[in-house]
Order: C-alpha cells, then sequence, then structure tokens
C-alpha cells in the first residue's frame, strides 16, 4: 500500500546587523496593514474506493495460478489450484470468469476453458492444443483453437455445450473481439496477403462470408471493439513501426493515435477502450522499457504519462473507468498497480515475492 507522505518546508529569514546600523523595526499594526495568513498544506486525497476484484496470474506457489484481490490490495484469495498453468480471461462487466487451463505431461500440450463458478472452476467445451482468445458472447463463449485446423474460431453454448464452428481459414483466424452489441465477431486473418481484419456476423446462417475491413499493406492485428461497438483500435504496421490505429466499425477513417512519436518509441500496443468509449489506455514501447499511457481520444490528451525505467504491461480499465490496472515490474517484481484516470502516483496492489501479472478486472 502507498503511503501518504506530507512534508510541510518553514521559510527562516536571519538578519544581520552591519556596524552602526540597527535592523529595522516591524510596522506598527494599523487598519492599512494586511495580515498574512499561512494556510495549511492541502489533505492528500484517499486512494479511490473502487469497485470489483482484479484478477491475476500469480507465480508465487512455483506454478501458474489465478488470484484475486480487492482494488486496494486487501482481501487476497488463490482461484486455482490445480497442477499446470491457469490463465484469467478477459472479463466483460459483470459476466462470468473465464480460465484457460493448460496441461503439460509426457511431452503434450492440452488447453481448456473453464468456466469460474462459487464451487470453483467447471470445464466447458472440449480439450485442444490451442485454446486462446476466449471472449464472452450472449449465451456463449467465442475463441480461437486447432482443434479442426491450424487455427479457426469456434462458438461454445454455455446452456448446452454445443460447440460449432465459425470460420475456416487457410491461414488461420485469430483474436476475436465482440463487436455491435454482441451481433458480430471481429477478427485478425491473412486468407487475402497480409494480415488484415474482418467481421463475422453471428446472427447470419453458418458459412456466411466475413466483411473485410481494412486492406493495408501493412500487418493489421489486435482489434480491440469500443464498448458501444462503434469504433475499433487495433495495431498496425503501416510505416514500419507498430502503431495504433481507430477507425470507425465499417473500416472508414482510420486515424492514428497519436500524431506524432518520440525517436525512442519502437512500438505502440495493448490498446484498452474506458467503460464508456472515451478513452484509450495502451502500452509505448521503448528500447529497453515499456510505458502506460492513458489518452482522451476527444483532446488527444495523455492524463497518465508514465516514466521511469519500467516495463508496464497489458492494461485494464475499472468498471466505472475511474481507473487502470496494470502490471509492471516498478519495485523489481512484477506487481499489478493501479492508478487513477486523471494520472497520479500508481498504486502498488500486490507484494508477493512472485511474479503477479496479466490483471482482469472483474465487476
Amino acid at each position: 500500500m502507498i503511503r501518504a507522505l506530507g512534508v510541510c518546508l518553514l521559510g527562516l529569514v536571519t538578519a544581520c546587523d552591519g556596524p552602526g546600523e540597527r535592523a529595522p523595526l516591524p510596522p506598527a499594526p494599523s487598519a492599512s496593514v494586511a495580515t498574512t495568513t499561512v494556510s495549511p498544506p492541502a489533505p492528500v486525497p484517499p486512494p479511490l474506493v473502487l469497485p470489483g476484484r482484479i484478477y491475476f496470474v500469480s507465480e508465487r506457489d512455483g506454478d501458474r495460478e489465478v488470484y484475486s484481490v480487492l482494488p486496494d490490495g486487501s482481501a487476497e484469495t488463490r482461484v486455482t489450484r490445480r497442477v499446470g498453468p491457469d490463465y484469467v480471461a478477459p472479463i466483460a462487466g459483470a459476466g462470468p470468469v473465464l480460465l484457460v487451463e493448460v496441461d503439460e505431461a509426457d511431452g503434450g500440450h492440452v488447453e481448456r476453458l473453464a468456466v469460474l463458478e462459487p464451487s470453483g472452476p467447471r470445464v466447458v467445451g472440449r480439450p485442444s492444443g490451442r485454446v486462446r482468445g476466449p471472449v464472452l458472447v450472449p449465451g456463449g463463449v467465442v475463441f480461437e483453437s486447432d482443434a479442426e485446423s491450424f487455427r479457426d474460431l469456434y462458438r461454445l453454448d454455455l446452456s448446452t455445450g454445443r460447440i460449432a464452428r465459425l470460420t475456416r481459414s487457410r491461414t488461420g483466424a485469430f483474436e476475436p473481439s465482440l463487436g455491435r452489441a454482441g451481433a458480430e465477431v471481429v477478427y485478425a486473418s491473412s486468407d487475402e496477403g497480409d494480415p488484415d481484419l474482418y467481421a463475422l456476423s453471428l446472427e447470419m446462417p453458418p458459412g456466411t462470408p466475413p466483411r473485410r475491413l481494412t486492406w493495408s499493406r501493412g500487418e493489421d492485428s489486435g482489434p480491440q471493439v469500443s464498448p458501444d461497438g462503434q469504433r475499433i483500435a487495433f495495431l498496425s504496421v503501416r510505416a514500419g513501426v507498430q502503431r495504433i490505429v481507430v477507425m470507425e466499425r465499417d473500416g472508414a477513417r482510420p486515424t492514428l493515435l497519436q500524431s506524432a512519436l518520440p525517436p525512442e518509441t519502437r512500438a505502440e500496443r495493448d490498446p484498452a477502450w474506458s467503460p464508456d468509449g472515451t478513452a484509450l489506455a495502451w502500452i509505448e514501447q521503448q528500447e529497453d522499457r515499456s510505458l502506460l499511457r492513458v489518452t482522451e481520444l476527444e483532446s488527444g490528451k495523455e492524463t497518465v504519462r508514465a516514466e521511469g525505467a519500467f516495463r508496464d504491461e497489458t492494461p485494464v480499465w475499472s468498471p466505472d473507468g475511474r481507473a487502470v490496472a496494470f502490471a509492471s515490474e516498478r519495485a523489481r517484481n512484477v506487481d499489478v498497480y493501479v492508478v487513477p484516470r486523471e494520472g497520479g502516483p500508481a498504486r502498488r496492489v500486490t507484494v508477493d515475492a512472485g511474479a503477479d501479472w496479466l490483471p482482469r478486472w472483474g465487476g
């Protein structure tokens, strides 16, 4: 926890009288002489009281397990207790918490989805070599898997357990993001050349071809649809440097997040929308460090601009949009931190000697 330290500095004035001189006397009080009032130092604001819990991956037990903690660092709880790595997927509002369980034994590698319930994780769907990028959709989960191909998108119905294959890609379908109020999924694929973004309707019959959204000669990837479904932030290598681009949901008006970058910037990555859709948290990758940024999209103002020899990673917003959680090596150990949206000191939330990373914020 961060301790507030208030320091009050008092100025001291010393008079030195020369030979034959006398120090001037202070003026006599009168109605025309104003008195000076010294105000006490402004009180340090208390830490934000933030909703929900932060889930994260911890290596403190010699394995990768999922823990959760309140945003003030209290009530830390271990969530998974398996032999084998466990990861937590992005959380959508007050929806269920999704986990990816990994088993590695006898040279094999199996991954599967699980839903966190009060009694513990419940495995859903079927295992495969790769289960990646799960996102909640109405009544189910869309995820990428190599169950029947190199990599395609599938939809799992959580009530029936039925799995439907959504794409049949020659080169792979990756990184699904839910769009248009749960009616479509935006993803990346190289089926028509360089990696580009596509939108696939979840309301149309199976086999309906996707809509292509980007036509860049550079690589476009990592789509993140805004909460209202009207804009998409994604990563694009269009000028030799990976930048964050924001465009309309139909692919119109692609705009770089930053108009100029300092020469030490090597890439922009990890864009995350605020719940109200008016700001992006993201990471500026430099040669030997990665730094958290928060940009208000309307004004272009950066309210959070971390500096120092840090490695900041994977920002995620609080459900009310007042703060951002992220993983960082600021204390010579990987831990979870929280910083207010308007900027200020980051508060360390986890303090164990083991690495704590990949935060996800649930309602």
